[in-house]
């Protein structure tokens, strides 16, 4: 299991998105992905319906399983070919437990946090916001912790699936929500 601090969060780091520093940070992501996860492959399938959602203008939202630390890093491996920057809801505590470089850069890759101990409303309001109005897909892990396991799901919590349904409430286009696999295959 991981150590995480518990309590209540230090503050809320909010996202800002930068397309530049996406582009900048993909050599650091894809090494981090080569030496600390020693990936030798990613194979991406059905990219074609993120695509197509985007492409009509839909806000869409990501839910893939979250089996490993760096299953954010393969998802923007991805994103990278399709030249696409993501936002994703992060755990405060990640945030918290990093060297303020890191902070920064996982704002300007489009991190933002989340108090999942508790009613987050700063968080859910930007993450409706995003779905509503941003060009940029957001990405939320519903299972809400990395269990090291990829071969099945955890159930998920309903944290994304109310996201989805506040943000088509009130959005002026249709909510897509794309749910996502990552299986890591060792050798």
């Amino acid at each position: 299991m991981n150590q995480q601090p518990y309590g209540l969060p230090p503050r809320w780091w909010e996202p800002k998105l930068t397309p530049g520093i996406v582009r900048l940070s993909r050599g650091l992501r894809n090494r981090i992905l080569r030496h600390k996860q020693r990936l030798v492959r990613i194979r991406a399938q059905g990219v074609e319906h993120l695509e197509r959602s985007l492409a009509v203008g839909y806000g869409v939202l990501i839910t893939p399983n979250h089996s490993a630390h760096y299953d954010w890093a393969a998802l923007y491996s991805v994103a990278d070919q399709i030249r696409q920057p993501l936002y994703f809801l992060t755990a405060w505590q990640v945030f918290s437990t990093s060297s303020r470089f890191h902070r920064w850069l996982m704002q300007r890759i489009g991190c933002f946090s989340i108090d999942r101990e508790n009613s987050d409303r700063q968080a859910y309001r930007k993450a409706t916001q995003i779905l509503r109005e941003e060009p940029h897909p957001l990405v939320i892990f519903p299972e809400g912790e990395i269990y090291h396991v990829n071969d099945r799901t955890i159930p998920f919590h309903q944290g994304a699936a109310s996201i989805a349904l506040g943000a088509a409430r009130l959005a002026p286009r249709p909510i897509v929500m794309l749910p996502c696999a990552i299986k890591l295959v060792y050798r």
